[in-house]
């Protein structure tokens, strides 16, 4: 027996609840042994790879928040085959709304549940709710990136944004796979459904946000944005009156 929307959502805030405290709790650790002078949980590598894994984590954080928001807003995440006159139409299904396609309504738009008047294309409450947070806190990971990449100086803040951003996108992987609740509607139980183009976006979408998480972890969040790596930095060097000459003259 299939839970119910309400009992799946709580199950699985259970076990976000669930890994943030594993995650925190590795973090207490992590400090505590730092404090007696122990390693604690370390990864070496040099600078310039810790720049350059901070470079990967922009691109993949970037394309992760307008992935989400694009997933959640496209009313193509799943495809409902429904058969009509005679031939299997193609309906599509999103968070918010669905697709009918041209052999309906001519021309093919995206419309809300409201407008059905069959009841069949309902939503999903959990699903939409999941999506949400999914793009909050990739919108909370983007905004990390950016400041740590291009804004912030303070080493300290840094550490602080840094430790934000690793919650955030940890946090939004699972929301990001519970998006794929949104098949359990009563239309899939009548029609045949599979992944949409947005729902195959969400896909990928889950796998580069796994792979910032797991790069957040390994990653230092660097004393210096880019623009000061950047920046010229001149050094005037003061050489005392007469030297030169007495250096020729010998």
């Amino acid at each position: 027996m299939a839970l119910s929307p309400g009992g799946l959502a709580g199950l699985l805030l259970l076990g976000i609840l669930m890994n943030l405290a594993i995650v925190v709790a590795l973090y207490i650790w992590h400090y505590r042994q730092l404090k007696k002078g122990m390693v604690g949980i370390k990864f070496t590598f040099s600078d310039k790879l810790h720049g350059a894994f901070r470079w990967i984590l922009f691109a993949l954080i970037t394309l992760c928040w307008m992935a989400s928001i694009a997933a959640t807003a496209s009313c193509n995440f799943i495809k409902v085959t429904v058969p009509y006159v005679g031939q299997q139409i193609e309906f599509g299904m999103g968070f918010q709304k669905f697709y009918v396609p041209a052999a309906i309504s001519n021309p093919a738009k995206c419309q809300g549940f409201a407008s059905d008047g069959t009841g069949y294309f309902t939503g999903n409450h959990p699903a939409f709710t999941f999506a949400v947070a999914n793009c909050l806190l990739t919108s909370v990971g983007f905004v990390g990136i950016v400041c740590i990449q291009f804004i912030l100086r303070v080493v300290k803040t840094r550490q602080l944004v840094w430790l934000v951003c690793k919650i955030a996108m940890y946090c939004s992987v699972w929301c990001c796979i519970c998006t794929f609740y949104v098949q359990e509607m009563g239309v899939c139980d009548d029609f045949g459904c599979s992944m949409g183009p947005a729902g195959i976006i969400q896909v990928f979408n889950v796998l580069a946000l796994m792979i910032s998480s797991a790069l957040l972890f390994v990653t230092d969040c660097g004393d210096e944005s880019a623009f000061d790596k950047c920046r010229t930095k001149t050094t005037i060097v003061r050489v005392p009156a007469g030297t030169m000459n007495a250096q020729r003259m010998g």
